[in-house]
């Protein structure tokens, strides 16, 4: 989560200047409690699309710190960040838009559900990395569960698993 830079070098003995890449132990939004926010995410092993998720609440997070939306406290140490406490108004700034990095049409509107549940479970992840028990901050929208079926039905689903599961099963039917 470091800004990086393309700087022309001028190399000792040749007379063209190459290019490499440096990076800059500083934050975007300059906060300093972001540091460990970076080293905790760093560490996190997580494929590419859950690592973009985090970027983008780590982003939110950085934005709602510079902007003072958050209690004071949590700019006092990462486990006052994660505490829910300050991720409740975190959490709703996030899904208004407010904390949005680009416009949309013009405007910050309203994050969609799906947004909203990565943005949940980005947070779950967090605190369980920092061994912090699971948010209780409602449901965030998330999709509600299915009704449980009726005896009926489940007594049929039953006998026809036993049906599929008593005798040799064919290659399609595994």
């Amino acid at each position: 989560m470091y800004d990086w830079a393309v700087q022309k070098v001028q190399k000792p003995g040749r007379g063209r200047a190459a290019r490499r890449t440096v990076r800059h132990n500083r934050t975007r939004v300059g906060v300093p409690l972001t540091h460990p926010l970076d080293r905790l995410l760093n560490d996190l092993v997580v494929g590419e699309a859950r690592r973009r998720q985090l970027g983008m609440v780590r982003g939110e997070l950085g934005r709602a710190l510079a902007r003072g939306a958050l209690p004071t406290t949590a700019r006092e140490s990462l486990r006052r960040l994660l505490d829910e406490e300050a991720l409740a108004p975190y959490q709703r700034l996030a899904e208004s838009g407010v904390l949005r990095a680009r416009r949309v049409d013009g405007g910050y509107p309203p994050t969609s559900e799906a947004t909203n549940e990565a943005r949940a479970q980005c947070l779950e992840l967090l605190r369980e990395a920092y061994s912090l028990p699971a948010l209780q901050l409602g449901a965030g929208g998330r999709v509600p569960p299915q009704p449980t079926p009726d005896f009926g039905v489940l007594a049929a689903l039953r006998r026809q698993l036993d049906q599929d599961l008593s005798g040799a099963m064919s290659p399609g039917r595994r």
